[in-house]
Formats: structure tokens, C-alpha cells, sequence
């Protein structure tokens, strides 16, 4: 089975890019859960989160004639933890990820991705969504995050970010 990527947002629309594999097959959200609305079908009224799917996986080609995604063959699992607004909370993220843990196996996860940060109030170790990736890193996840849109001051990565359990991903401009 194709390894799959777990992506916590706003969910991941039907969008070309992700439902066609790399040979043109359909290629269907192999799991999907909503903390936010609880709706059966994915969905995203944000477009965050197919924003960020479609990094990680579209499967079309550009006008350079490379894939659009990272990884276009892999498999794609919906976890919508953050509304239409792109807002979310610790409960619903948190149980989104203890939801990542307990499928795994059944979808083949092995990539987890918080495209989602939050400003830190505690070190990392007491932090609650810092606990929950951390859990997630120790049941063999590979978690990767932003490091928020602040910077580049120091102490201005977010949380997750935050976490060395997590590869932090940020940008830079010179």
C-alpha cells in the first residue's frame, strides 16, 4: 500500500490535483474525518487545506513539465480541525492527531502535516498540542510544521514549530 500523509486543516476539497493519481487513475482520499462539523464528506470551505494537499501531492504537471506535488504518489488522509475561517482549537487538533495515531496502520500513515501554529504560553515540553506531537513523533509519525508567521526575531517560532520532535518548516527572504 502507498504510504500516506495525514494533513490536519480546513479539509481537502475535490480538487483535480488530488483525486487523479500520477497515471490519471482516481485516485480517492483514502481516509477522512471532520473534528469541526463532523460532515462525512471531505469538504474545505477554506481552501487552506487543499492549498497544502495539493503542495504535498497534486498530481498535475506544471507549465515547467515537473509534478505540482512534493510527493505525487502518495496517499492522502483528511483531518479537518480547522473551521472555514482557518481557526481552530487545541481540543480539536489534539484530537485530531490521537485520531492519526489510532489509523495508521489501517491508511499506511507514516507523514503527519500542521500546516497551523499558535502563539507559545509554556515551554514546549508542558505545551498541550506540543504533548499530543510529541506522542505522535514517539508512535513513529514523522510530524511536519510551520514555523508560524511571525519571525525572525528570536523566540518567534509557534507552536508546534517549537517542538524538536517536529521538522519545522519556514521561509526566509534576503
Amino acid at each position: 500500500a502507498n504510504t500516506a500523509v495525514a494533513v490536519l486543516d480546513t479539509g481537502i476539497a475535490m480538487h483535480p490535483g488530488v483525486l487523479f493519481d500520477i497515471w490519471g487513475r482516481p485516485r480517492h482520499i483514502v481516509g477522512w474525518v471532520d473534528f469541526v462539523n463532523h460532515w462525512r464528506t471531505p469538504h474545505d470551505r477554506n481552501g487552506h487545506g487543499t492549498h497544502i494537499a495539493g503542495v504535498i501531492a497534486n498530481t498535475q504537471v506544471g507549465e515547467d513539465r515537473e509534478w505540482n506535488g512534493m510527493a505525487p504518489g502518495v496517499n492522502l488522509v483528511g483531518v479537518r480541525v480547522l473551521d472555514e475561517t482557518g481557526a481552530g482549537t487545541y481540543e480539536t487538533i489534539i484530537q485530531g492527531l490521537q485520531w492519526v495515531i489510532e489509523k495508521k496502520d489501517r491508511y499506511n500513515i507514516r507523514v503527519v502535516n500542521l500546516s497551523l501554529w499558535a502563539n507559545p504560553s509554556s515551554a514546549y515540553w508542558a505545551d498541550p498540542l506540543n504533548i499530543a506531537v510529541t506522542r505522535a513523533w514517539a508512535e513513529g509519525l514523522v510530524v511536519v510544521t510551520v514555523a508560524g508567521n511571525s519571525g525572525p526575531d528570536p523566540m518567534t517560532v509557534a507552536v508546534p514549530g517549537n517542538n524538536p520532535y517536529a521538522i519545522t518548516v519556514g521561509a526566509f527572504t534576503d
